[in-house]
């Protein structure tokens, strides 16, 4: 598999949330494959959505990831240590589930997967 390209290779603009999902996860695989898992977090990190708040937690309220919450370095040590999250820094295998569900004039669009490790049960994660 070719290395993930960087966030200047690839625009969102140009792609359906299908093939964002597709790419992002396929890059974070093949990352982790490699044990390089903070080049699959930079790819992760050039899809998301910057934000401006006061709340400066990481997670939300039903304990999902805030978009744009992160930085590159801070992102792969708080996923590797976040037993929600440590999966995807041992990513073996991932699968869409369904089609992406879009709102806001499909501005926005949540995809359900199943992400598994090597030797480990499959996992529900969501990509918003």
């Amino acid at each position: 598999m070719p290395p993930p390209k960087g966030p200047d290779e690839v625009g969102a603009d140009l792609m359906g949330p299908a093939d964002v999902v597709e790419y992002v996860m396929s890059s974070m695989a093949a990352a982790a494959s490699e044990r390089q898992f903070d080049i699959g977090a930079k790819v992760l990190l050039s899809f998301a959505v910057s934000r401006k708040d006061d709340d400066d937690k990481p997670e939300d309220f039903v304990g999902q990831l805030q978009p744009g919450h992160f930085a590159e370095p801070a992102l792969t040590s708080y996923l590797a240590a976040e037993p929600r999250y440590e999966t995807l820094t041992m990513l073996d295998e991932w699968k869409c589930m369904g089609v992406p569900e879009t709102s806001d004039m499909s501005r926005k669009a949540v995809q359900k997967l199943l992400v598994r490790r090597d030797g480990k049960n499959w996992e529900d994660l969501f990509i918003k």
